[in-house]
């Protein structure tokens, strides 16, 4: 979860700076390769098995929470769940 979120706020950060920043990660057209490719693996699988880790843990988990926040969920309800995500894992 922590490259993932950690991701999404790159994305998210890059994309209101500047409108066609050059995001690597984030936006689903950006995962298709990877996700049709032989490579790809459940993003539960143990990091020490996984043979592109970047693109599993940080790429497949930030497009998967940005189509969640875009497109399943809506921005608000979604920051607000990140958020409350946040407040109950603080110093854990």
């Amino acid at each position: 979860m922590d490259e993932g979120l950690n991701t999404l706020l790159q994305y998210r950060t890059e994309q209101e700076w500047e409108r066609d920043y050059p995001s690597r990660r984030g936006d689903p057209r950006k995962v298709v390769d990877y996700m049709r490719g032989a490579e790809q693996m459940s993003i539960m699988t143990q990091s020490d098995s996984v043979l592109q880790f970047h693109n599993n843990a940080y790429g497949k988990t930030a497009t998967a929470l940005n189509v969640l926040r875009e497109t399943v969920m809506g921005r608000e309800l979604f920051d607000h769940a990140v958020k409350e995500y946040a407040r109950r894992w603080q110093f854990r």
